[in-house]
């Protein structure tokens, strides 16, 4: 048996271990044939970070389209406000999950922000 370096503080560790005696970060180790240690297939996409970034480019593209309207009326900024917190909320939902699709939560969060911010500066 080998040792491997650990993902979270970079010190030797036994190559079975689970996570690390040193930092408690997980390891995702999957033994292949020669005993030599391979990363396993990432966690797949949490369905709230697919849904943080999908409504963070809607509230965007309905902001831009509420700019070429003609501007922001009451109407405008109420609906980009309340839009604009659904991507904020998914992606809360989905960092504290702590699965796969981070980007894409993070993604939607900093477009919801960022649309929230407009609306409330265009008053």
């Amino acid at each position: 048996m080998g040792m491997v370096f650990c993902r979270g503080c970079g010190k030797e560790i036994h190559e079975t271990a689970p996570s690390c005696p040193h930092c408690g970060a997980p390891q995702r180790f999957a033994n292949v044939s020669g005993g030599v240690a391979a990363l396993a297939a990432p966690a797949p996409a949490h369905w709230a970070s697919i849904t943080a970034l999908i409504t963070g480019i809607v509230v965007f593209l309905l902001a831009g389209l509420t700019e070429a309207d003609g501007g922001w009326t009451q109407d405008a900024i109420a609906g980009v406000v309340v839009l604009g917190c659904v991507p904020i909320i998914f992606g809360i939902v989905s960092l504290s999950k702590k699965r796969g699709g981070r980007w894409m939560a993070i993604t939607g969060m900093v477009l919801g922000i960022l649309m929230l911010l407009a609306a409330i500066g265009s008053r």
